[in-house]
C-alpha cells in the first residue's frame, strides 16, 4: 500500500519536470554548476592570494625596514664621525692638558672651549640630551651628566673597557644607571636615554706621524641620545597596525613602539634566530597565531630593529573584500547572463567567441590570423569586415615599420659622416700641417689646442674624469680663448695636489669658464683676469672660478638657475651635478655689476659618488 502511494508522487515529480522548458533546466543546471565552481576558484584564488600577499607585504616591509634602519644609522654614523674628528680638535686638546680641577676659573674656561667645539659637531638634533667630556672630578660640555659615578656606572665600565673604540649602549633609566636618587620615578625629558661613548685620547697630527698627546686623566667622551629618537624614526613603520621593536646583540630591548609591543616581544622564543640571521623575513607561530617578522641589524651599533606583523589582521580586509565583491558584482550578472544565453546561445555564442578570439590576438599584435567566416546576416558582415580591417591594419604596420626605418637610417649615416672623429682629427691635422708650412705658429698651437679638446670630449665616453685631466682639458680651452686678448688675460689655477687624482665629473668647470669669456669678458679688452682654484674644506672637494668681468646685478643673478634663462649650460651643469650625487652638492655664484663674478661649488667625497652610481 505504502509503495503505491509513493509511486503517483514520483509520477507528479517527474511530470512537473517535464513541464519545465528546458531552456529553464539548462539555465538551473549551468547556473549550480557556475556557483559551485565559482566557490571552487575563489576559495582557491584566496589561498593563492594569500600566500601573494604575506609574501609581498614580507618582502615590501622588509624594505621599508631597512630603509628606516638606514636613517636611523645615517645620524648615529655621524655621531660616530663627528667623535673621531673630535679627538683632533687642538682646542679640546688645549683645553684638556694639565687641566686643575681645583682651579675654579681654569675650569670654567676648558668648559666655555670644549661646550663650542662639542656643540659644532653635537649639536645636530632636539633628540641629543647631552655630550660632554668627562675625567673622575670634571665634567666639560652641555647637558647634566652626573660625572662622580660616571666611571662606576655600567656606561662609564664599559668605556673604559673598550679602549678607545665607541661604544653604544642601550636604553637605561637615567637615574638608575647615574644613582641619582632624587629623580628616580620621575618622567622627566632625560629618564630613558641611550649612548654613545669613547675614551676621550687626543690626537695630534701636527708632526710626520700622529702622536696621542698625554692629558694626564682619563677622560670620557659621552653623548646621550632621548629614546624618543628611535620612537620617532620608525614610526612609519606603524601605520599598517605593526609592531615594532630595536634589540642589541645580547636580547636586550632598547626601544618599543608601545606597551603591547613590550608584552608581544617579552622571552619571544625566535629572538635569538632573527638576531643571528642579521636581515632578512619570516613567518612565524607566535602564541598561536601567524605572524610576518621584517627584521634589520645595524653596521653602525650592532642593534636589530623588528617589525611585526599579524596575518590575520593583514588577510582580513583583503578576504572580506574579495568574497563580497565576488557575490555582489559577479552573482547578479551570471544571472544575466545565463539568462541571455539560454535564449541566444545557438546563434550568437560560437561566432561571437571567434571573435573575441581573434580580437585578443589582434591586440596582442597577430594581424595575420583570421575568423573563419560561417553563415550569413550581420556576423557574415562582421567578421568579413574584420578580417579586411586586419589585413589593412597589417599592411599599413609593414609600410610605416619600413619607412620609419629608412629615416632613422639615413639619418644615423649623416650623423655619422657628419661627426666621424677620425674626418675631424684628419681635418685638423691638414690645418695643422698648412700653418706649419706657413710658419704661422700661434695658428698651429691653437690647432693642436682645439685637436687635444675634441679628442677628450669624443674618446672618452665616462661620465668621471681626474681632476689632472679637466684641468689638462681646461688649460687647452682657456689657450684658444685668451688667443683674441693679445697677452691681455692672466689667467691662474691654483689646486691642491691632493685632488689632482680625485675623480669629478666630466666638463665640470667648462661652462663657467665658458660663461666668464662669453658674458664676464664681452665688453672688455684688456686687464681681464680669470682664476680657477681646488681645495678640500671638511672632506668635500671645492672648487672656485673667479673673473673681474662686467658681472650682473641682484634680478638676473636670480634668474640665472631658474628654467628658460639664458644660461642653459650652467643650469644643465648644475642640475647634472645633483643627479650624481643625488643632490649632496652645492652651487654658489656672487656678482655685482662691473665687480666680477664668482662661482663657488662643493661636491663631496669620491667615495659618496661611486656609492651612489653602484645604487
Amino acid at each position: 500500500m505504502d509503495r503505491v502511494r509513493r509511486i503517483p508522487a514520483v509520477d507528479k515529480f517527474r511530470r512537473f519536470l517535464g513541464r519545465i522548458p528546458f531552456v529553464i533546466k539548462l539555465f538551473a543546471g549551468i547556473l549550480a554548476v557556475l556557483l559551485l565552481a565559482l566557490l571552487v576558484v575563489t576559495w582557491s584564488y584566496y589561498q593563492t592570494m594569500s600566500e601573494r600577499l604575506v609574501f609581498q607585504h614580507s618582502q615590501d616591509m622588509w624594505m621599508r625596514t631597512i630603509q628606516t634602519n638606514t636613517i636611523i644609522d645615517l645620524q648615529l654614523a655621524r655621531i660616530v664621525d663627528s667623535s673621531e674628528a673630535v679627538l683632533q680638535e687642538r682646542d679640546v686638546i688645549k683645553a684638556l692638558q694639565g687641566l686643575d680641577p681645583a682651579n675654579e676659573y681654569e675650569v670654567i674656561q676648558a668648559n666655555r672651549e670644549v661646550q663650542r667645539v662639542l656643540g659644532k659637531y653635537f649639536n645636530i638634533s632636539e633628540w641629543v640630551y647631552a655630550y660632554n667630556i668627562m675625567s673622575h672630578s670634571v665634567k666639560l660640555g652641555q647637558g647634566y651628566v652626573p660625572f662622580e659615578t660616571l666611571f662606576d656606572s655600567p656606561l662609564g665600565q664599559d668605556i673604559v673597557e673598550a679602549n678607545g673604540r665607541v661604544v653604544w649602549y642601550p636604553t637605561f633609566d637615567f637615574a638608575e644607571m647615574f644613582s641619582v636618587d632624587s629623580l628616580r620615578g620621575l618622567n622627566t625629558d632625560f629618564r630613558y636615554l641611550f649612548a654613545a661613548g669613547r675614551v676621550f685620547r687626543g690626537i695630534d697630527k701636527s708632526g710626520d706621524l700622529a702622536q696621542v698627546v698625554d692629558l694626564g686623566d682619563t677622560y670620557l667622551l659621552v653623548i646621550c641620545i632621548r629614546e624618543e629618537f628611535l620612537r620617532n624614526a620608525y614610526a612609519d613603520l606603524l601605520l599598517d597596525g605593526s609592531s615594532v621593536a630595536i634589540f642589541d646583540g645580547a636580547g636586550s630591548m632598547i626601544s618599543a613602539s608601545g606597551s603591547e609591543a613590550v608584552d608581544f616581544y617579552q622571552h619571544a622564543p625566535w629572538l635569538a634566530d632573527i638576531i643571528t640571521a642579521k636581515s632578512g623575513t619570516q613567518v612565524v607561530e607566535h602564541y598561536g597565531r601567524k605572524v610576518i617578522l621584517c627584521y634589520d641589524t645595524s653596521p653602525v651599533t650592532g642593534w636589530t630593529l623588528v617589525k611585526a606583523t599579524d596575518v590575520k589582521g593583514l588577510l582580513a580586509g583583503a578576504s572580506s573584500g574579495l568574497f563580497s565583491s565576488v557575490f555582489r558584482f559577479f552573482g547578479p550578472l551570471a544571472l544575466i547572463s545565463l539568462s541571455l544565453a539560454a535564449s541566444i546561445s545557438l546563434a550568437i555564442t560560437r561566432p561571437m567567441r571567434q571573435l573575441f578570439r581573434a580580437i585578443k590576438r589582434t591586440g596582442e599584435g597577430d594581424f595575420v590570423s583570421k575568423v573563419p567566416v560561417e553563415g550569413y546576416g550581420d556576423f557574415h558582415r562582421l567578421i568579413e569586415q574584420f578580417n579586411d580591417m586586419n589585413d589593412r591594419i597589417a599592411h599599413l604596420i609593414d609600410e610605416n615599420y619600413r619607412v620609419k626605418l629608412h629615416e632613422k637610417k639615413a639619418q644615423l649615416d649623416a650623423l655619422n659622416a657628419q661627426l666621424n672623429p677620425h674626418f675631424m682629427y684628419n681635418t685638423l691635422n691638414l690645418i695643422n700641417c698648412m700653418a706649419i708650412e706657413q710658419n704661422a705658429e700661434e695658428i698651429s698651437r691653437v690647432v693642436c689646442a682645439l685637436s687635444r679638446i675634441l679628442r677628450y670630449a669624443v674618446d672618452n665616453q665616462e661620465s668621471y674624469a681626474l681632476v689632472r685631466q679637466e684641468l689638462d682639458w681646461l688649460d687647452n680651452y682657456v689657450y684658444i680663448m685668451a688667443c683674441r686678448f693679445e697677452d691681455q688675460l692672466d689667467y691662474t689655477c691654483e689646486v691642491d695636489e691632493r685632488l689632482l687624482d680625485e675623480r669629478v665629473p666630466r666638463f665640470l668647470l667648462q661652462p663657467f669658464v665658458e660663461n666668464a669669456f662669453v658674458h664676464g669678458f664681452m665688453d672688455k679688452q684688456e686687464g681681464c683676469r680669470l682664476t680657477v682654484r681646488g681645495f678640500f674644506d671638511d672632506g668635500w672637494r671645492c672648487f672656485s672660478i673667479s673673473d673681474n668681468g662686467r658681472g650682473m646685478d641682484s634680478e638676473k643673478l636670480e634668474l640665472l638657475l631658474q628654467d628658460g634663462g639664458d644660461a642653459v649650460g650652467i643650469r644643465n651643469a648644475y642640475q647634472r651635478m645633483r643627479l650624481m650625487y643625488n643632490g649632496d652638492c652645492e652651487l654658489k655664484i656672487t656678482s655685482a655689476p662691473e665687480e666680477g663674478t664668482t662661482v663657488s661649488i662643493r661636491i663631496p667625497p669620491d667615495e659618496h659618488m661611486v656609492r651612489l652610481t653602484q645604487e
